[in-house]
């Protein structure tokens, strides 16, 4: 059974709490995370800070509108909606727009830009048609292809190495994005409230790792 969340997040992530996400989140990728999205956290910046919203045609200080659709799509599904809202209602891509804005040099945003456009390249390729005109098969086959990229030694993958650079900085941008939002941190995370001690439970018992 679901378990009703009591307590909402909505004061910003604490400076031990922001780092406390960066253990957690290179714990998860098996490496640190790339600089500019890990000193973008520390410095404040959370998916809390957009709209949760991801209006048709809705565009961010750096992403056209097309880029901004690519980006909250492949967010989405990295981690989409069940029975708690996903990365597009936690307004993970003006997380990403705001990181690239303030935190990536312009070297790396033009290979973040450029690792975006191999993606459609590779789209392109395989399916004759834009990420986002293909169908949700198909766009999971796409990033299936590149997460397996991302764990093939170096020299053995055939993958454009742009595409897969990109896709890994999208996983380490959504996990973060949605993670430090209201909706992934109060209602995806286990928000605890004040009540009785347990000192020792188990995930099981839990259901839910905890938010803070």
């Amino acid at each position: 059974m679901k378990r009703t969340m009591t307590r909402k997040i909505q004061q910003p992530l604490s400076e031990p709490d922001r780092r406390r996400l960066l253990k957690r989140a290179t714990a998860v990728f098996g490496a640190a995370l790339f600089p500019p999205i890990a000193s973008g956290l520390l410095a404040g910046c959370s998916a809390r800070e957009n709209s949760p919203a991801n209006p048709q045609g809705a565009s961010g200080k750096i992403l056209s509108a097309p880029q901004y659709a690519l980006v909250a799509e492949i967010a989405e599904i990295i981690i989409p909606q069940t029975d708690t809202p996903g990365a597009k209602a936690a307004g993970v891509a003006g997380f990403i727009d705001t990181i690239l804005d303030g935190w990536f040099s312009e070297i790396e945003l033009t290979e973040f830009l450029d690792g975006m456009s191999a993606l459609e390249t590779l789209c392109q390729s395989a399916y004759g048609a834009a990420f986002l005109e293909c169908d949700e098969s198909k766009q999971v086959a796409v990033l299936s292809q590149l997460d397996k990229a991302l764990h093939e030694k170096s020299g053995e993958t055939t993958v454009d190495l742009q595409a897969v650079h990109f896709f890994k900085l999208m996983k380490q941008f959504t996990l973060i994005g949605y993670y430090t939002s209201e909706p992934g941190a109060s209602q995806e995370l286990a928000a605890p409230t004040m009540g009785q001690y347990i000192g020792c439970e188990t995930f099981d018992e839990s259901g839910k790792a905890w938010a803070w």
